[in-house]
């Protein structure tokens, strides 16, 4: 047990490259990760209490990840799971925001929110005719660094992409939507605003259970 534990801890790169992220990104070319999310609702303990600083990112996601039916979802059960900015935008992960396109209720309620979310940049290499499209991404752990996929979603702007490094971290602000990917239904953040900043202190997920 001892010899996995000290092989993935010496040869497991800190970061990753390109290269990598699309290659464990399964079926890169049928979507963010090749499959469409199994459903997802934010219909999770509706009076739980939000997360109240960046600490506690990662524990908010996965608040916000369970699923559960209490009735219909609506923008008022939204606000008490996610926290807003000084300008009322809604920070989600990206992990989040990709598996609210397997809730069609949740959608209802998102499409056409300011959002805010973190992750890193890269091309996007699908449905992007015009070419004004980039992919953020978060990666997201079964039990380990080691066995992280990466989860993304496409960002769209206005006209052309602004200035940006492969790889970097950004914040993106921008207006949830969604289109029809084949069988998947697939977010789409419309940005308005691209900002650099630095890596979060935990920059991958646990897997939500």
């Amino acid at each position: 047990m001892l010899i996995p534990v000290l092989y993935s801890a010496i040869y497991t790169p800190d970061a990753y490259s390109k290269s990598w992220v699309q290659k464990n990104s399964s079926s890169w070319g049928k979507g963010p990760i090749g499959e469409t999310p199994e459903l997802f609702k934010l219909k999770n303990n509706i009076g739980s209490t939000k997360a109240t600083n960046s600490s506690n990112e990662s524990e908010n996601s996965e608040s916000v990840a369970e699923a559960a039916g209490w009735g219909p979802y609506t923008i008022e059960d939204l606000k008490q799971q996610v926290d807003q900015n000084d300008n009322g935008e809604f920070m989600m992960d990206v992990i989040s925001i990709f598996y609210t396109g397997g809730d069609d209720e949740v959608q209802q309620v998102v499409k056409g929110l300011p959002v805010e979310t973190i992750g890193q940049a890269m091309p996007e290499t699908m449905r992007n005719e015009a070419g004004n499209r980039i992919r953020i991404f978060r990666l997201m752990m079964n039990c380990c660094i080691a066995d992280a996929r990466p989860i993304s979603i496409p960002v769209e702007f206005d006209q052309s992409i602004p200035n940006y490094k492969e790889m970097g971290w950004y914040k993106v602000h921008g207006v949830m939507d969604y289109e029809n990917w084949d069988e998947f239904t697939i977010p789409v953040l419309k940005a308005t605003k691209l900002v650099p900043t630095a890596e979060p202190e935990q920059s991958a997920f646990g897997q939500r259970q």
